[in-house]
């Protein structure tokens, strides 16, 4: 995990270098409820892995399979005590190492997008020059207010970091992400769907009641290019809401605008097939998370903003005015 990312997860339940339990008093002290067990079950679990890291996980490894998937954690009082015990341990340790993370880490521009080459440890310098027009190309496509510039590599890792000129370009670079991520998940389960070969056969019975054309030679390959044209219709489909949805200026809102963002999104599907990852900064803005792999985009958040926006704009600047009658 990158260093960045594990900062990210501790500070979630850090107070002063150290873990606090969010608790409530629970059946007159019998039992305990944990307002913030997932946060602390995810830092647990990094911690674990820490070679400095020797304290006996007996305790945190019951917490962890008891509460892991659960929504709210109601912990027994002999459970908390085993649990409070192991915190307080590692409390100890917790100072030095988070205040050498926290040196260590340094904040990422929030249009930042950290691109993962794939798992592979014999990279040529004519596959990466390949790799590298590839994503030059990418974020070409996508360009609308500003380009982009190679901002260098994640600390500690070999993560590209690259940073996208243009508020606007940015938003949609999200957007295609977030699509692909979505049409990259959907493309596997329908291709592996029976509701898929039911929605082919159907199609193609269609098809021949009104052409006189004779049935393909190759059915496996007249599936593959169905399902291919289903993902494209579904590519331009997200892509034309997603643009309404981001509440373009007008100079932006066009059918130019969507094509961009349809051929972005088909270039980031091909790129993930080619193991490459696009995770976010680890300070993005506010509308936008990543959890899992998966990114989510508050719109009515951009909506708020770009009003407001619109609304600083339309209040006259009076300073003149006043400088003016005097």
């Amino acid at each position: 995990m990158r260093l960045g990312e594990l900062k990210n997860i501790l500070d979630k339940v850090l107070v002063d270098g150290k873990i606090k339990l969010e608790t409530t008093s629970q059946f007159n002290g019998n039992a305990y409820k944990i307002g913030n067990h997932q946060n602390v079950i995810n830092a647990l679990k990094e911690l674990k892995k820490q070679k400095w890291n020797s304290i006996s996980s007996e305790p945190l490894d019951n917490f962890i399979s008891t509460y892991e998937y659960s929504d709210s954690a109601i912990i027994t009082s002999q459970e908390y005590t085993s649990l409070t015990q192991y915190i307080t341990q590692l409390n100890t340790k917790l100072p030095l190492f988070y205040g050498i993370l926290n040196s260590s880490v340094e904040e990422q521009n929030e249009q930042v997008i950290n691109v993962k080459l794939p798992n592979k440890n014999d990279f040529t310098l004519d596959e990466l020059s390949e790799i590298n027009k590839r994503l030059d190309t990418l974020f070409k496509i996508i360009s609308i207010d500003g380009n982009y510039k190679f901002d260098g590599f994640d600390t500690g890792t070999s993560w590209y970091k690259i940073i996208i000129i243009g508020e606007i370009t940015y938003r949609l670079f999200v957007c295609a992400l977030e699509t692909g991520q979505k049409i990259f998940k959907f493309k596997k389960e329908y291709y592996e769907s029976s509701i898929a070969k039911i929605n082919y056969e159907a199609a193609k019975e269609t098809f021949s009641k009104n052409t006189e054309q004779p049935p393909p030679q190759d059915e496996q390959d007249e599936y593959i290019k169905y399902i291919e044209k289903v993902i494209k219709l579904k590519i331009c489909e997200e892509a034309r809401q997603n643009v309404e949805k981001l509440s373009l200026d007008k100079k932006y809102n066009s059918n130019e605008t969507e094509t961009k963002l349809t051929k972005t999104v088909d270039f980031v599907l091909k790129e993930l097939d080619n193991g490459l990852e696009f995770h976010l900064s680890l300070n993005p803005p506010s509308y936008i998370k990543e959890d899992n792999l998966e990114i989510s985009i508050n719109y009515e958040e951009i909506r708020t903003i770009e009003n407001a926006k619109k609304t600083t704009k339309q209040i006259p600047d009076k300073t003149d005015e006043n400088s003016n009658n005097e």
